[in-house]
Order: structure tokens, then sequence, then C-alpha cells
């Protein structure tokens, strides 16, 4: 399991379980944590949306415990983002 619960950029999804990270990743020159296929297919891991971490394959180049805000997405970017791609927005605690 990742240990993104931990990680600056990580925010809780409501009250699932899950996690959205607001790391900033266009123009990284650095690929997102992969899932595990089962995790992807049955919705489990739609990194960085919306996951549970423990679908997560291997570690996370970007995880820091002091988050720099100045690498981070903003909320209106995150909800954007998200009715992009699930058709609707996001809770962010």
């Amino acid at each position: 399991m990742a240990n993104c619960q931990n990680c600056a950029y990580a925010n809780k999804v409501g009250n699932t379980g899950r996690l959205t990270c607001v790391f900033d990743w266009l123009g990284q020159k650095i690929l997102m944590p992969l899932g595990d296929q089962k995790g992807v297919n049955g919705g489990g891991y739609n990194f960085p949306l919306n996951f549970d971490p423990k679908w997560q394959v291997g570690t996370c180049q970007r995880f820091a415990l002091k988050r720099d805000d100045g690498k981070a997405i903003s909320a209106v970017a995150m909800h954007q983002l998200a009715r992009t791609m699930f058709g609707g927005g996001l809770t962010v605690q």
C-alpha cells in the first residue's frame, strides 16, 4: 500500500476512505503512480482525482511531508478536472 495518507498533497474525498492528489502533475516529466489493474478496472484507482491508495503499484516520486503551494493544483482546477473526468465534482476536505 502507498503511503499517500501521510503525503502533504493528499486530501480526503468525503468520508469514502479515498484520496485526491493535489500535486500539479501537468508538465511533469515524471509519470504519475500506476494502479493495479484490478483497482483501475473496478473504479478504485482513478489517480489523481479519486483513488484508494491500496491499489497503487510502486512508490510515488512526488511524495512530500510538506506541501509547496506552488506545486499544488488549485481547488478550482481540481474541480474542473473532476467535472471533465466524472461529469461531476468532488468534495475535498
